[in-house]
């Protein structure tokens, strides 16, 4: 039925190498793709005090901005970003534009923004 080139144990080992690469292979493209933003968000220091907004913001090559930031923004007029007045800092997570989500790890961030670039 099944010639002695191919078994079970071959299949399943050959399922498991598909199965690996699908979990890590999006993940570290997405971190080539991104590599100066990963860069910058992994190895920056958030400060994230009371009253006080930071982000980073960046053209994709496909002319989308692309932007993160520790306080929630909204649009003004559908045109542009704004912080509301009183705005409190998350302590860990992070606030994505597009699409306007918080995300809890810059994994996360840069899957978001895989969508839009």
């Amino acid at each position: 039925m099944f010639s002695k080139w191919f078994s079970i144990r071959t299949a399943l080992f050959a399922m498991f190498i598909v199965a690996v690469g699908l979990y890590f292979v999006p993940t570290l493209y997405r971190r080539m793709k991104f590599a100066v933003q990963y860069n910058f968000l992994e190895n920056n220091n958030w400060k994230r005090v009371q009253g006080i907004s930071e982000g980073y913001e960046f053209n994709a090559p496909n002319g989308q901005m692309l932007a993160v930031y520790t306080t929630e923004r909204e649009y003004n007029d559908e045109t542009d970003l704004f912080e509301p007045t009183s705005f409190t800092p998350d302590p860990t997570r992070f606030f994505v534009f597009p699409p306007g989500k918080w995300v809890n790890t810059v994994d996360e961030v840069l899957e978001s923004w895989d969508y839009y670039d």
